[in-house]
């Protein structure tokens, strides 16, 4: 009897650590997925200065689609080169070469989860036309109630202020980027600084 019931608990320790391992197998490569793709969002953004979404979901995919896209673009050096009796000079050959083809593929996979700022002139609505006060009194057929006079202002002094407040309010990257989408916009309907 005891021996049936020792063989049953052999069996059922067996199933116990392959399922165990399985799911160690599972987790290991989801924390390798996060770390590839965390990798390279850090890289990304300092190299480029490029913004990637941190989402986990977005880097769980990240890291699965970098890992894919490298390991079928890495195949040919890990079939040929342990074949080939590398020597010292083929392996940094092979290793400069790789690198930028490397490079290469991550930026363009990290490219796919750019951070969008939601603001910019292409992606602006088209609203109703505007018109000065001019134009207005003009239609209605009165006399503007104020007098509108231009006066000189110094664009570079205008701009660094402007620059000054949008940085301290949005940070460095995000301000200089919502300020100069926002001189586009008025430069595209027309108004001038």
């Amino acid at each position: 009897m005891f021996p049936l019931l020792g063989l049953v608990w052999v069996i059922i320790l067996v199933i116990f650590v392959m399922v165990g391992a399985l799911i160690g197998l599972i987790i290991g490569f989801i924390v390798l997925f996060f770390f590839i793709a965390g990798l390279n969002t850090l890289l990304t953004d300092f190299i480029w200065s490029t913004t990637i979404e941190s989402g986990w979901r977005t880097l769980l995919i990240h890291g699965l689609g970098l890992f894919f896209a490298l390991f079928f673009v890495d195949l040919p050096r890990y079939i040929f080169l342990p074949r080939s009796g590398p020597s010292l000079a083929l392996l940094i050959g092979v290793f400069v070469i790789y690198s930028f083809i490397d490079g290469f593929i991550a930026k363009n996979v990290a490219s796919l989860w750019e951070e969008r700022s939601g603001y910019s002139v292409s992606e602006r609505a088209e609203g109703p036309a505007e018109s000065t006060i001019q134009e207005s009194a003009q239609e209605t057929g009165q006399e503007p109630a104020l007098e509108l006079r231009t006066e000189e202002v110094d664009a570079e002094s205008l701009y660094d202020k402007l620059l000054t407040q949008y940085i301290q309010h949005w940070g460095a990257k995000l301000g200089t980027e919502l300020l100069d989408n926002e001189i586009k916009a008025h430069t595209w309907h027309g108004d001038t600084f």
